[in-house]
């Protein structure tokens, strides 16, 4: 019976690199979320780098817009899995462009479901006084 994977939000590289050996280690699947205040780009480049640092390790790299379409959209036109909750009213625009591009659109991993509505459910900060 295969071993479950497991899931662990990074936060840097250090975080991604170190999780990478241990899954090299331990010979368990890994799956590493990455995203929350973070944008694609530097998503992206994070896990350049720890690829680069520890070869050869499989792991499955999810990108966690927090509820930002733009971020997702961006991400699935690199070809990159995102996570995004189905209830969302955006979720069939994605999907079509996840289809169109190479990239995917998955459900929430169970734990970060709670993070996810979190973020999605932020309220818009204030407008100081003399922004417009």
């Amino acid at each position: 019976m295969p071993r479950a994977a497991t899931t662990l939000r990074i936060h840097s590289l250090a975080q991604a690199v170190d999780a990478l050996r241990g899954a090299a280690v331990s010979g368990r699947p890994l799956r590493l979320v990455l995203g929350g205040p973070m944008g694609w780009a530097l998503c992206r480049a994070l896990r350049a780098e720890a690829e680069a640092a520890v070869p050869g390790v499989a792991a499955a790299w999810l990108y966690d817009p927090a509820g930002r379409a733009g971020h997702a959209a961006l991400a699935l036109r690199d070809g990159a899995t995102v996570i995004w909750p189905r209830a969302d009213r955006r979720h069939a625009a994605l999907a079509a462009l996840a289809a169109a591009s190479g990239g995917a659109l998955v459900p929430p991993p169970r734990g970060l479901r709670g993070a996810l509505a979190a973020a999605a459910a932020k309220p818009a900060l204030p407008r100081r006084r003399g922004n417009r």
